[in-house]
């Protein structure tokens, strides 16, 4: 387990606001990334999205049976969004976690 990083400083309505409209592009990024590995294809499984605070680099999840060549669908969705594009494959307890699962699974 990763050791957890200091805290810089209690957020402000100003970071607050940021994190919200991140929030709401991360959904439309989302469903952009959704559609494009639909159009190439692509044998994954979107789980979420994220964007960094500020705004330098988006997170996709992604959960997959095998090995996924994703270097096309990075270059079209840093075309569309403009930012550095950072996808993880994860495994299927850790989908659970992200999706807010308790028990064995997540």
């Amino acid at each position: 387990m990763l050791p957890l990083k200091n805290i810089i400083r209690v957020a402000d309505d100003k970071d607050i606001d940021k994190f919200n409209c991140n929030e709401r592009d991360a959904e439309n990024a989302l469903i952009l990334c959704k559609d494009i590995v639909r159009e190439q294809g692509l044998d994954m499984r979107l789980v979420n999205c994220e964007y960094t605070l500020d705004k330098s680099k988006v997170i996709f999840n992604f959960t997959a049976d095998d090995r996924i060549d994703f270097r096309k669908l990075v270059k079209i969705l840093a075309q569309h969004l403009k930012t550095r594009i950072e996808l993880r494959q994860i495994g299927v307890r850790d989908e659970a976690k992200l999706l807010g699962g308790i028990g064995p699974c997540g």
